[in-house]
C-alpha cells in the first residue's frame, strides 16, 4: 500500500524517459498496472507458485535431495543441471526438489515439462503456460517471460532439456532478465554453459553379489518390493524371492524405471522367472501404463529414444564402440 499519487507521477516520468531515450512504449502489463492504480482498482495478490507432489513417495534419494538443497541455497549457484541416463529418475528428483525447496524462494517454484518442445524457441511459451502467463503478439515471448520473472525470486524447473541444448544460451538471456531466478534443469547431457553446475544422478543403491547387509536396506530392493506389492500384495523380501530381486536390481544397475518395468511383470511371472528373462534380454521390460510416456513403457523404447537423440556421427561412434563387451579405455576407443 504505497503513495498512489507518487506512483502515478513516477509512471509518467518513466514513460517520458522510455520515449525520449529509447523510442519505445511501456509493456502491456505495465500499462495495465498503471490503469489499475489510476482507477483505484485493488491490485491482485501475487501468487506463490507450487510444484505438484509426485504421485508416489520417492525412494532412496535422500542424499541427492540434501545435496541439491545445499546447492540451491548457495547464492553463487543460479543454474543446476541434473544429468543422467534416461529412466534414472531425473524428473522425479526435480519434482521432489521443487516441492521441498519451493518455500526457500519468495515466489515458490514452477515445473515446466519440455517433452513436447521441438525447437529452443518453444521453451518460453512452455514457461508462460506453466506460469499462467498469457503471451501477447506485440512482443517476443522472451521479453514477456523476462518481464514476468524480473521481480520474482523463483525456482524454475525445466524438465527434459536434452533435445534443446543447441539453444541453451537462451537460458543466459533469461537469467539476465530475471536476476533472482534460479534454474534447475534435467537433461541427459550437460548444457555446455560456463555458469552451469552439474549434478550427476546415478542408479539407486543395489547389493553386490556378496552383500552382507540385509537386502531390504537397499533402495533398489525397496522400490522393487513396493512395485511388486501393487501387482500381488503378499510379496516380501525373504529367501529366494529376495535373492532373485537382488539379481534383477544388479542387472539393471539400480535404474528406477527398469526396476519398475521388471516389477510390473510380477503379476504373471515369479521374481526368479523375471530375473532369468533379463539374463537373456530386455524384452521382458515392457508395460502399457497410460500415465507413462511412450518412451518409458519399455526399456527398448527408452534406448531407441536415446539413440535417436544422437547425431549421425555419435550414432556411428556408438555402433563401433559396441564391439567392446565390457568397459574400454580411451586408447582402445581411439583404435576403432
Amino acid at each position: 500500500k504505497g503513495d498512489r499519487s507518487a506512483a502515478l507521477m513516477q509512471y509518467q516520468a518513466c514513460v517520458r524517459a522510455l520515449d525520449e531515450e529509447l523510442g519505445v512504449k511501456p509493456e502491456a502489463e505495465t500499462i495495465l498496472l498503471f490503469d489499475r492504480i489510476r482507477d483505484g482498482v485493488p491490485l491482485p495478490e501475487r501468487s506463490t507458485h507450487t510444484v505438484a507432489a509426485p504421485t508416489a513417495p520417492l525412494i532412496g534419494r535422500e542424499r541427492d535431495l540434501a545435496r541439491l538443497g545445499r546447492r540451491l541455497a548457495d547464492p553463487d549457484v543460479r543454474l543446476i543441471t541434473i544429468v543422467g541416463l534416461g529412466g534414472i529418475g531425473k524428473t522425479s528428483l526435480a519434482r521432489e526438489a521443487g516441492g521441498q525447496f519451493s518455500h526457500d524462494f519468495t515466489d515458490g517454484a514452477i515445473f515446466v515439462s519440455l517433452v513436447t518442445a521441438v525447437e529452443p524457441s518453444d521453451v518460453f511459451p512452455a514457461i508462460a503456460a506453466a506460469a499462467g502467463l498469457r503471451l501477447e503478439p506485440s512482443s517476443s515471448p522472451l521479453t514477456q517471460v523476462g518481464n514476468y520473472l524480473r521481480s520474482r525470486e523463483l525456482l524454475l524447473i525445466l524438465d527434459n532439456f536434452e533435445h534443446l541444448t543447441a539453444g541453451a544460451s537462451l537460458l543466459i538471456d533469461l537469467m539476465a532478465a530475471a536476476p533472482r531466478l534460479v534454474l534447475l534443469v534435467t537433461s541427459r547431457q550437460r548444457l555446455g554453459l560456463s555458469v552451469e553446475w552439474l549434478y550427476e544422478l546415478r542408479g539407486l543403491d543395489f547389493p553386490a553379489e556378496n552383500a552382507t547387509h540385509p537386502l531390504a536396506e537397499f533402495a533398489a530392493l525397496q522400490l522393487f518390493a513396493r512395485r511388486v506389492r501393487q501387482e500381488r500384495g503378499n510379496f516380501a523380501l525373504v529367501s529366494s524371492e529376495a535373492l532373485a530381486a537382488a539379481d534383477i536390481c544388479r542387472l539393471v544397475q539400480g535404474m528406477p524405471l527398469a526396476i519398475e518395468l521388471a516389477a510390473a511383470a510380477a503379476g504373471v511371472r515369479s521374481t526368479a522367472e523375471i530375473a532369468r528373462q533379463l539374463h537373456v534380454g530386455l524384452d521382458a521390460l515392457a508395460v502399457e501404463w497410460a500415465d507413462l510416456p511412450l518412451r518409458h513403457r519399455s526399456l527398448q523404447a527408452l534406448i531407441d529414444w536415446s539413440y535417436d537423440l544422437l547425431s549421425p556421427v555419435e550414432q556411428r561412434l556408438l555402433r563401433r564402440l559396441s564391439v567392446f563387451a565390457g568397459g574400454f579405455t580411451l586408447e582402445a576407443a581411439e583404435m576403432i
